[in-house]
């Protein structure tokens, strides 16, 4: 299977699968797109997804491929490709822009979040990792 190589924040080689990683599934909480950056969250006692949002400060679990209703079981990945994003510089980094969308612009707004998502490979796929730590601007 081919590969990907990537550099991890401290500079080591990482190879990411080229596919998707295996996904966790979850009910939407709320209406979910293709492509979109989701986060967890509970309701009452029920681990929920929806939109993940930087600059409200909901940081992103991991990213949907299909649309969903509400209380769809949902299958939420956190390294693969990402094919349902749009607008973005290859070769860059992305970042967590609003309402589960990916952006190449990190946000700088008090109260937000910054979240590094994984590089772009064209203006319409990424590769996603979101293992690292989010940033909250105070």
């Amino acid at each position: 299977m081919p590969k990907i190589i990537i550099l991890n924040s401290d500079g080591t080689r990482s190879a990411i699968d080229a596919q998707f990683s295996s996904p966790l599934n979850y009910p939407a909480g709320e209406v979910v797109t293709a492509g979109m950056f989701v986060r967890l969250y509970d309701d009452a006692g029920t681990v929920k997804i929806g939109p993940a949002d930087a600059t409200t400060g909901k940081p992103s679990f991991g990213f949907v491929t299909q649309d969903g209703a509400i209380d769809s079981l949902m299958a939420v990945y956190a390294i693969g490709n990402n094919e349902n994003v749009s607008a973005l510089t290859p070769a860059t980094t992305v970042f967590l822009g609003s309402n589960g969308a990916a952006t190449s612009t990190a946000p700088t707004s008090s109260g937000a979040v910054v979240q590094t998502l994984g590089t772009a490979l064209s203006a319409t796929t990424m590769v996603v990792d979101v293992s690292e730590d989010p940033i909250f601007i105070n």
